[in-house]
C-alpha cells in the first residue's frame, strides 16, 4: 500500500505550531517540533525512495552549500558537534520538503484547509490541561500577567500562528468579520510586542493592495522586512522611542529598565559579530555558527536565535542577498494572476511568515517557510 506522504507531511506541519511546548507536560520545553520533524524526514525519505529522484531547485544548491560549510565548522570546532548534526539534518529536510512541494501543488491547500480547526482545538485543549497540570509559563505566560499562548511554546509563535487560524479562516470561505475579531481578541490577550508591527501590516496591505502586483513596491517592501532587525541592530542604543510600544512597564530602554530591549538586543549582537567579519561576511558559514561563537556564548543577554541578522551570519552576505531577491521574484510571480480577494488572503499569508523568520528566533522555521515556498502553487 501507498503511503499518501504529502498529506501526513502537511498534517506534520500543521500540529507543530499550536502543540509547539505540550512536551512541558514531561519537562521538556519545545520539544514537540524536534518530533515532527523526525517525522517528516522519515516521511519525506520515503516519499524520496517512492521516487529516487531529487527536483533541485535554487534554494536546494543554497542548503547544499550550507551543509558543506557546517562540515568544514564542526570539523574546525566553530560548531557544536550535536548542534551541528541537528542542523544539518533539518536542513536535509528542507531540501527533501521543497522536492515535495515542487512535484505536489496541492500540499498549501490541505494544510489551510485544516488549520484554523487545529488551532482552535489546541488552545481548547489546552486550557484543559492547565486546569489539570497547571505550572508556570504553560499557556499562561509571564506570570502574574497571565498572557495567554495556549500550547505555543512562545507568545512570539503564538502571534504568528493566530495570523495563520486567520488566514485558513478565510481560505475556508468563513465570515471575515469574525474571523478578524477572534484574531483581534487572541492576539490582544497575549499582549506581544509583534502585535503593532502585524497590525500595520494588515493596515498596509489593505490600504495599498494595488500596488502588490508592482514589482519594485514589493520588492522594497520585502528587502525592508527582511533587513530591519539588522537595522534595529545597528543604531539600537538610539531607538528608545520603542518603549511607547512595548506592552510591559519599562523604565529605561536598555537590558535594567526594558524587556524589548532585551528581545531586540541580540539583533545588536548580530550586527556587531558582521561588522567586526569584515571581508568574511560575504562568505557562508552554516547554520549554527552564530549561536556557536565567543560573543554570543560569552555574552549573559543573548541567545541563538536572531532572526535575519543571524542568517546574515550564516547564510553569508552574497547567499542571503540572493535568496531575499528570490523571495521577492516569488512573490511577484505569484500575485500577479490572482484576483483582488485572493491577492489579499495571499499577502496575509506570505508577509506575516517574511516578519516571523525576519524578526523571530529562528530563520530557518520550517513551518513559515513550507507557508512561502508552497504558495507558489496559492
Amino acid at each position: 500500500m501507498k503511503i499518501n506522504v504529502v498529506n501526513i507531511s502537511s498534517w506534520l506541519l500543521i500540529i507543530t505550531l499550536p502543540f509547539a511546548n505540550i512536551t512541558k507536560l514531561i519537562g521538556i520545553e519545545d520539544g514537540f517540533s524536534r518530533v515532527t520533524i523526525a517525522l517528516l524526514m522519515f516521511f519525506l525519505s520515503i516519499n524520496f525512495c517512492q521516487k529516487l529522484k531529487i527536483n533541485l531547485t535554487f534554494l536546494s544548491y543554497v542548503f547544499f552549500i550550507l551543509i558543506s560549510t557546517m562540515i568544514l565548522n564542526i570539523a574546525l570546532d566553530n560548531i557544536v558537534f550535536t548542534d551541528g548534526l541537528f542542523n544539518i539534518f533539518k536542513t536535509i529536510v528542507f531540501i527533501f520538503l521543497i522536492d515535495i512541494l515542487d512535484r505536489n501543488d496541492h500540499i498549501l491547500h490541505h494544510f489551510l484547509t485544516r488549520y484554523y480547526q487545529v488551532y482552535l482545538f489546541s488552545l481548547f485543549i489546552s486550557l484543559v490541561i492547565y486546569l489539570l497540570f497547571p505550572m508556570p509559563e504553560f499557556v499562561f505566560y509571564d506570570g502574574s500577567e497571565n498572557r495567554f499562548g495556549g500550547l505555543h511554546f512562545e507568545l512570539y509563535n503564538f502571534m504568528f500562528s493566530t495570523i495563520l487560524f486567520y488566514v485558513s479562516w478565510l481560505y475556508n470561505g468563513r465570515n471575515n468579520f469574525v474571523g478578524f475579531i477572534l484574531m483581534l481578541v487572541l492576539m490582544l490577550f497575549a499582549r506581544s510586542n509583534i502585535f503593532f508591527l502585524y497590525m500595520l501590516l494588515f493596515i498596509l496591505i489593505y490600504l495599498f493592495r494595488g500596488f502588490l502586483i508592482k514589482k519594485y513596491f514589493t520588492s522594497l517592501i520585502i528587502i525592508s522586512i527582511v533587513l530591519s532587525p539588522m537595522l534595529i541592530g545597528l543604531f539600537l542604543d538610539y531607538l528608545g522611542i520603542l518603549n511607547q510600544l512595548s506592552v510591559r512597564s519599562v523604565s529605561s530602554f536598555d537590558s535594567n529598565g526594558s524587556a524589548l530591549y532585551i528581545r531586540l538586543y541580540p539583533f545588536a549582537l548580530a550586527a556587531q559579530h558582521i561588522l567586526e567579519s569584515g571581508w568574511a561576511a560575504l562568505l557562508p558559514m552554516g547554520i549554527g555558527y552564530f549561536e556557536n561563537s565567543e560573543l554570543v556564548i560569552n555574552d549573559p543577554l543573548s541567545y541563538g536565535g536572531t532572526g535575519s541578522p543571524k542568517a546574515v551570519i550564516d547564510l553569508g552576505i552574497i547567499i542571503f542577498l540572493f535568496v531575499t531577491v528570490f523571495i521577492a521574484k516569488k512573490f511577484h510571480q505569484n500575485i500577479s494572476g490572482l484576483t483582488d480577494d485572493a491577492q489579499i488572503i495571499y499577502s496575509i499569508l506570505f508577509f506575516p511568515c517574511l516578519i516571523y523568520i525576519s524578526f523571530g528566533a529562528g530563520f530557518l522555521n520550517i513551518v513559515a517557510w513550507f507557508c512561502i515556498l508552497a504558495s507558489v502553487n496559492f
